[in-house]
């Protein structure tokens, strides 16, 4: 008996774009900010300092010039062709930047997202299937996802924002050096695909199509 069709949401910067290679290289290169560290999740700036670096980004279009991790695209597309459906989830542009940006500005960052993931052929990333939303938790259970796919350690972390064993979303860290103190649960993968060990409905044999 085939396993049902299987939900995945997919963080962008993190999992699919190298927003924090470039966040550095301005940080330290532009704005000459000190104590820039990579173990950190905001890399040891302030959020005044984060809106800075977003805000230099987003007016010189760096946003759609990210570059992106290689390895994701085709893990995607194959477990489309499975029957599985992926949402592409990211917090760009969501209540918490809306409060440092004006609109024209927030504008202009969905715009270079949409145009970023068209550029590299992420599949079935049409604007509908796009979503800006800070509380990804809250938007995966109340919509149904099964796995979310982050970079952020605080979604797995048994303090503040947590997923708890019991529940039925499970959350999937993107190894990066932000993350690798995380003890709670041990889902750190290097590769999009290595995600079937942890969600074995996604493997080809559950396929449902």
């Amino acid at each position: 008996m085939p396993e049902p069709s299987v939900r995945v949401g997919v963080d962008l910067d993190g999992v699919l774009a190298m927003l924090a290679i470039k966040m550095r290289e301005i940080a330290e290169g532009v704005f000459e900010f000190k104590g820039i560290t990579e173990t950190d999740y905001l890399m040891g700036m302030s959020v005044q300092q984060v809106q800075k670096v977003l805000r230099f980004m987003i007016n010189r279009d760096m946003i759609y010039d990210l570059q992106r991790h290689r390895e994701t695209r085709a893990p995607l597309g194959d477990w489309l062709r499975r029957g599985h459906q992926v949402v592409y989830l990211t917090g760009r542009g969501a209540d918490r930047f809306t409060s440092m940006f004006e609109t024209s500005v927030i504008h202009d960052l969905w715009k270079q997202t949409y145009q970023w993931l068209d550029k590299y052929g992420y599949p079935d990333a049409y604007e509908d299937n796009i979503v800006f939303e800070a509380d990804k938790l809250k938007f995966c259970r109340e919509s149904g996802i099964d796995v979310l796919i982050d970079d952020n350690p605080a979604l797995v972390q048994p303090n503040g924002s947590c997923v708890q064993s019991t529940s039925k979303l499970l959350v999937v860290l993107r190894d990066q050096p932000w993350n690798r103190g995380v003890e709670y649960p041990c889902r750190i993968m290097r590769d999009l695909a290595e995600v079937e060990r942890f969600c074995p409905a996604l493997a080809e044999e559950a396929a449902t199509k």
